[in-house]
């Protein structure tokens, strides 16, 4: 799992292998579940209101 935060632009960038693939998710507004291990993100708490 790979997950990348552009402190430039609100957003976060969510690789994961998915069998023999890679799955890419792009949040740009409300959150992101990790699971595992079982974290959730809001992208309002990382970057604030906008």
């Amino acid at each position: 799992m790979d997950l990348l935060v552009d402190p430039r632009r609100p957003g976060l960038i969510h690789h994961r292998r998915a069998g023999a693939a890679i799955e890419t998710r792009i949040v740009s507004e409300g959150s992101l579940s990790l699971d595992p291990p079982g974290i959730v993100l809001a992208v309002d708490d990382l970057f604030g209101a906008r």
